[in-house]
């Protein structure tokens, strides 16, 4: 088991919150990289060209996979796909033809990712596709920043399912009850609860509910 540990502060209101880490797992889609925005513009331009009556909340697909997305939307689609997979494939596609064309930092991450490194064990868990995740990560120069990187082909279950988080400990050496996860969904968060982590909701938006154990606005609020 790693035995480094560090003191992170969350400036909240007119406090400070300290947690201890040992190890720190970040998200990766919203978090570190606006790509969550880009996705979820993909996903009302699919709707309005494929299925212009249909009203599905973007709500409902924040931090889902690949997957689970096709799933939800081919539910909708009547006869329009011969199957799930089809709809897989296309925005796969597209999702990762946007993604080349660069997506920026969120606020504080690259100060944050600076700050820990070397300090403490830092790992990715995301339900992207690592092709997709690595591009992001050396597009804006922070691979270097992760002793382990985990994205949805490394598991059988993505998020809301703990697998990944549990995974990105093991790879870590640390117990899952030692380290503390940074999520933007709802979805990323249930899947870091599950897996013991101490969770820290990220999102500026005051109407997305984050069932975490403490909530910030930005990363740039976080400090060791």
């Amino acid at each position: 088991m790693s035995d480094m540990k560090q003191i992170l502060g969350l400036s909240m209101a007119n406090e400070t919150e300290k947690l201890e880490a040992g190890a720190v797992v970040f998200d990766c889609d919203g978090l570190l990289v606006d790509s969550e925005a880009v996705w979820l513009d993909l996903i009302q331009q699919w709707m309005d060209t494929q299925q212009p009556a249909l009203t599905l909340s973007l709500d409902e697909f924040h931090g889902l996979t690949v997957v689970d997305t096709a799933r939800l939307l081919y539910r909708f689609t009547g006869d329009h796909y011969q199957s799930a997979k089809v709809i897989e494939d296309e925005i796969t596609q597209r999702y990762s033809d946007l993604l080349a064309r660069g997506v920026p930092l969120m606020p504080g991450a690259r100060e944050l990712l600076n700050q820990l490194h070397g300090k403490v064990p830092i790992a990715l868990a995301s339900n992207g596709l690592r092709r997709d995740v690595l591009a992001m990560l050396e597009a804006n120069g922070l691979t270097s920043f992760f002793n382990a990187v985990c994205t949805l082909e490394d598991v059988k279950e993505g998020k809301p399912q703990p697998e990944i988080y549990l995974l990105a400990c093991q790879l870590l050496s640390v117990a899952p009850e030692q380290a503390v996860a940074f999520e933007d969904s709802p979805t990323g968060v249930r899947a870091a609860k599950a897996a013991g982590l101490t969770v820290v909701g990220v999102s500026s938006n005051p109407d997305v509910e984050l069932p975490s154990d403490f909530r910030i606005t930005s990363l740039a609020q976080v400090s060791l």
